[in-house]
């Protein structure tokens, strides 16, 4: 890619300061023209010297356009990727909400039904019996001999 700038650059240079000196030499009058001079060899090399910079220069960015296209769909692919999962997350985090709000549910009503045990005993005056007032704990009488 640098030869091909600087086989490409050697060229212009080359045309300008041949622009250049035709036009000094015509504002100046009859001077013989100042430039640089290149037998048809050599200018035939920078020439083709060029174009072969410019065909590598094009052949490069076509491959770079290549690697660019491949990321793309690559990125395409990951991107795709990540809305699944982050649709996933969603379909979990709902579910999970849900199951959340059953156990709430299920306390609350847990909650009411015991309540309603405790005001139903008091209303008939019945206690809860521990396990020292239970006949089967108690001590039996002294055996007399």
């Amino acid at each position: 890619m640098k030869e091909a700038a600087r086989a490409v650059e050697a060229v212009a240079l080359a045309e300008i300061k041949a622009l250049s000196s035709h036009e000094n030499s015509s504002a100046k009058g009859s001077q013989k023209p100042e430039g640089v001079t290149l037998t048809f060899e050599e200018y035939s090399s920078l020439t083709c010297k060029a174009r072969e910079a410019e065909e590598l220069s094009k052949t490069k960015v076509v491959d770079a356009m290549l690697q660019v296209d491949e990321a793309n769909v690559s990125n395409m692919e990951v991107l795709k990727k990540v809305e699944e999962a982050t649709e996933e997350i969603k379909t979990s985090k709902k579910a999970l909400e849900e199951a959340l709000n059953r156990v709430e549910a299920a306390n609350k009503g847990k909650l009411a039904v015991e309540e309603a045990l405790r005001k139903w005993r008091s209303e008939h005056g019945q206690k809860r019996r521990s396990i020292n007032n239970s006949a089967k704990f108690k001590n039996p009488p002294p055996i007399s001999p």
